[in-house]
């Protein structure tokens, strides 16, 4: 059976975010299809796109997984219904958590709703600067840049700062 690299970002502005955060790492361990094995700190970040909204929570992990990227999807749409999270609600509003398939290895989809590499990850300071701590060297698939070079190159200013080391949230 064949195991693929997967990065996940993971944010949350409602309520207890770091709870939720946490919880949605509890069962994406226990849900027999994402094994994580690495996770960057937590981060403090301003909102992006709608700004009338609470700062969010984010981190990124790493992880593999023996499925495909549509079950890993299915299965971090369910933990995200679990958790609270309203699908009618405004795009880019707020949320208890949200979970984005930001690379599958190096597989390129370009689907109704699953996009694969993310697609706006090299505009996202929230997610670089946690995705740079953990995977500074992976290469965009599409972009051919590292993580790293695309953290330097990023023109976000908004707001981030780091607040703790989250390790003990994964077993290793």
């Amino acid at each position: 059976m064949n195991y693929y690299p997967v990065f996940l970002g993971l944010g949350s502005n409602i309520g207890d975010r770091e709870y939720f955060l946490h919880q949605a790492i509890i069962q994406l361990e226990s849900s027999n299809i994402f094994y994580p094995s690495k996770i960057s700190s937590l981060y403090k970040t301003a909102p992006k796109y709608f700004q009338e909204q609470e700062y969010f929570y984010n981190l990124t992990i790493e992880g593999s997984t023996n499925s495909n990227p549509d079950d890993l999807l299915g299965q971090c749409k369910i933990i995200e219904e679990k958790l609270g999270r309203n699908f009618n609600g405004m795009r880019y509003g707020p949320r208890q958590i949200d979970i984005d398939i930001l690379f599958f290895n190096d597989r390129v989809i370009q689907k109704d709703i699953l996009f694969i590499p993310h697609q706006k990850i090299a505009e996202r300071m929230f997610v670089l600067k946690p995705l740079s701590e953990i995977a500074p060297d992976f290469t965009h698939p599409l972009l051919k840049s590292s993580v790293q070079e695309l953290l330097i190159n990023c023109h976000d200013n908004d707001y981030i700062e780091k607040i703790k080391d989250i390790n003990s949230w994964i077993s290793h």
